[in-house]
């Protein structure tokens, strides 16, 4: 009897041992499940981000592509305008040497030329003076538009720095985790 009672305490022993092991082990696959789930969580957040990311991404290049489009607009209408000015400055300047060549050429008609001349000037100066602000109406659009670029630039800037905060943030919590589970 005497060898079976330390047996028996030892049994006894061992049970109550197991019996701990199991509970920490229990406690242990608790908290692996819950760092999972978290895990999960996070990855879920992470999507979001990058689903966000994705959108901003997306409208600023539309937008950007709509500006782009704006100015190439305005380029284009600009030189027209000074395609436009061009020949009629052309035009106006051949208009005035026939007028000098009638002059020198037809003394008799010298009121009627000058009166013609003077005309011809007049409407050249009306002309470039009005184109003049046409130009100078498009070139303050053309900078509030550059403006506006570069402040959608900066905006895409900010919100490229912030996603790439973002994937730094989750790439920590992923080592840390990992580590956890380790």
């Amino acid at each position: 009897m005497n060898g079976s009672q330390p047996r028996a305490n030892s049994i006894y022993a061992l049970n109550e041992t197991l019996d701990q092991l199991r509970k920490e082990a229990d406690v242990l696959r608790d908290s692996v499940l819950a760092k999972e789930e978290e895990l999960a969580n996070m990855k879920g957040r992470c999507a979001q981000f990058e689903q966000l990311s994705k959108d901003i991404q997306f409208s600023m290049d539309r937008e950007l592509s709509e500006k782009s489009a704006e100015i190439e607009r305005l380029l284009s209408f600009t030189s027209q305008l000074e395609a436009a000015s061009a020949a009629k400055e052309s035009s106006l300047s051949g208009e005035i040497s026939a007028l000098k060549r009638s002059i020198e050429a037809v003394q008799s008609e010298l009121d009627e030329q000058l009166r013609l001349s003077a005309e011809a000037a007049k409407t050249a100066e009306e002309l470039t003076s009005a184109n003049m602000g046409k130009c100078l109406n498009t070139e303050s659009d053309l900078d509030f538009e550059r403006d506006r670029a570069l402040e959608n630039k900066r905006r895409f800037d900010e919100a490229l720095s912030a996603m790439h905060e973002l994937g730094r943030a989750n790439q920590s919590l992923q080592v840390s985790v990992a580590n956890k589970v380790i």
